[in-house]
């Protein structure tokens, strides 16, 4: 009933929500009644579970922008990324000692997606008049209804500018594409919320927006091509 739904999920005549829990209400009613309305969650992963790796590389990508300028980005060499990640695994082997071997090896595949992508950063910066500007930021995004306001809120990996435009970017541990099919039945909405939020916040035009993925990828090659 209206009256549940407004108990469970609205307050303050405000429902708060991430962009991810709006797909997911789009994409099945129920399962958002059972997140966010139940506050059901799957059980807490023992060890080092993947979708770790991604918080990590998450973590040491704002760290690498927030040392310095684009000029110390640019020179950021192999040795300086080695020196991050193993400062950072120690820590992980100190919370799962018994699990030393595995974090060892872990660490050599973070190293070789992570300095993938670095280069590949690289050589946009060095051929780009954008500056990365702000990492990690924080927002809050109304959007007033006459029966409540919905806030969206979140966090846009890195924003980069000129005088006049933004570049946005998503780091994502896996490939993720948009189609503009997913994007009207509102199961693709990411990139054009952060691109709304950037024009109306920061006042620049948006010259793009885009999905980074920091995995490496196994690729198929059939025998016969």
């Amino acid at each position: 009933s209206q009256d549940d739904a407004r108990a469970l999920f609205v307050k303050d005549d405000c429902i708060t929500g991430s962009i991810s829990a709006l797909e997911r209400f789009s994409k099945c009613p129920y399962a958002y009644f059972l997140r966010y309305g139940l506050k059901i969650k799957d059980p807490i992963q023992l060890g080092f579970a993947n979708n770790y790796m991604g918080t990590l590389a998450h973590y040491i990508m704002e760290s690498l922008l927030h040392e310095g300028s684009k000029e110390a980005f640019l020179q950021l060499d192999s040795d300086t990324l080695q020196q991050i990640i193993d400062s950072e695994m120690k820590i992980v082997e100190d919370v799962f000692p018994n699990k030393k071997e595995y974090l060892q090896f872990l660490a050599k595949r973070i190293f070789h997606a992570m300095w993938q992508c670095i280069k590949r950063f690289q050589k946009q910066e060095a051929t780009s008049a954008f500056t990365p500007w702000q990492v990690e930021h924080n927002f809050e995004y109304p959007l007033v209804f006459d029966e409540a306001t919905l806030k969206l809120i979140g966090i846009i990996d890195r924003i980069d500018i000129t005088s006049s435009y933004a570049m946005v970017f998503d780091y994502k541990s896996s490939p993720k594409t948009m189609s503009l099919d997913d994007f009207k039945c509102g199961l693709s909405l990411q990139l054009p919320v952060y691109s709304t939020i950037v024009k109306e916040h920061f006042h620049k035009e948006v010259a793009g927006t885009y999905y980074f993925s920091m995995k490496n990828e196994n690729v198929a090659l059939p025998y016969a091509s």
